[in-house]
């Protein structure tokens, strides 16, 4: 594990020296469908590696990993994004946490107003993130009920977009983020685009 975090650590170190930040979200969807006080059936179950042991071996890989990069390699542009679930066992803390976030498929309105309440009450002071979704409200809507993300990342549909010179390529019906849904968020007037950002390396 250690080989592959100094592996990962010196593709890094390049960025690092030109102030270039990375969102690195390790770890990712650990908590799976894990429950607290769980009747133990296999469904509810961490469904990656990291999150199998459950949460305080989890959690301690997260802060195996945060001290060997940022202490031991001097890595000073990562900005360390935490996938939530619904249980703060996982939670590595806030000293190893910038931003947290969640990740959304197929959801209402609802589903993205609990979780946005949900990590506002918990994890006051960080940043909060759609880490991925699929289909979702739009972002125009979301603002207009108080969801202020800082942030967030649609799944592409990959069978469309792994091919540049393919019809389906320029398709406009892309299941996890369509046509409307990219109009929609380009049209608001809080959304930034990355030539917007100021420059890190001033």
């Amino acid at each position: 594990m250690i080989a592959d975090i100094d592996r990962v650590a010196e593709w890094m170190k390049p960025l690092s020296r030109l102030r270039i930040p990375i969102l690195w979200r390790p770890l990712h969807e650990a908590q799976g469908n894990w429950k607290e006080n769980s009747d133990g059936a296999e469904w509810r179950k961490a469904w990656f590696w990291w999150g199998i042991d459950g949460p305080e071996a989890c959690v301690e890989i997260w802060k195996v990993m945060y001290d060997r990069m940022v202490n031991y390699h001097g890595l000073t542009n990562l900005i360390w994004v935490y996938n939530s679930g619904d249980s703060l066992l996982w939670y590595p803390g806030d000293k190893y946490v910038d931003v947290v976030g969640y990740d959304f498929y197929n959801s209402s309105m609802e589903d993205m107003e609990y979780w946005y309440y949900f990590m506002k009450e918990h994890f006051p002071g960080k940043l909060l993130a759609i880490c991925e979704c699929g289909s979702i409200p739009l972002l125009s809507e979301q603002w207009e009920k108080g969801l202020h993300w800082n942030y967030f990342m649609p799944w592409w549909d990959n069978a469309r977009t792994d091919n540049v010179n393919s019809s389906e390529f320029d398709s406009k019906e892309h299941r996890n983020a369509d046509i409307d849904f990219w109009n929609d968020a380009w049209n608001c007037d809080f959304m930034l685009s990355r030539d917007q950002m100021p420059s890190f390396r001033d």
